[in-house]
């Protein structure tokens, strides 16, 4: 089963790591992940609310491990994605790696 559109399993924060300026994303298939692309932050946004979804993924051990869903939370006009709703002025998609 497909839990999701996209999965996101790196990200490129900006200097002031305020937003995201880039992340890691992979197609999702029924039962596999499709090859590797960079994708920008506003191309997740723009999906997003496209009415695509995504998921974090971490690979552990040859194994991926699905994480959190990803969402658009908005504060003071500005879009924020994150992992969950609070109103912390920062992109947040937990503890995925950096490149």
């Amino acid at each position: 089963m497909k839990w999701a559109d996209y999965a996101i399993t790196a990200v490129k924060f900006q200097k002031e790591r305020v937003h995201i300026e880039q992340v890691k994303a992979r197609p999702c298939k029924e039962n596999e992940l499709g090859p590797e692309t960079t994708m920008s932050r506003d191309a997740v946004v723009a999906y997003l609310e496209k009415g695509k979804t995504f998921a974090t993924v971490v690979n552990k051990n040859g194994q991926n491990i699905w994480g959190a869903k990803i969402g658009i939370v908005e504060i003071d006009g500005i879009k924020f994605i994150r992992t969950d709703r609070d109103n912390t002025k920062a992109d947040n998609l937990g503890e995925l790696p950096e490149f």
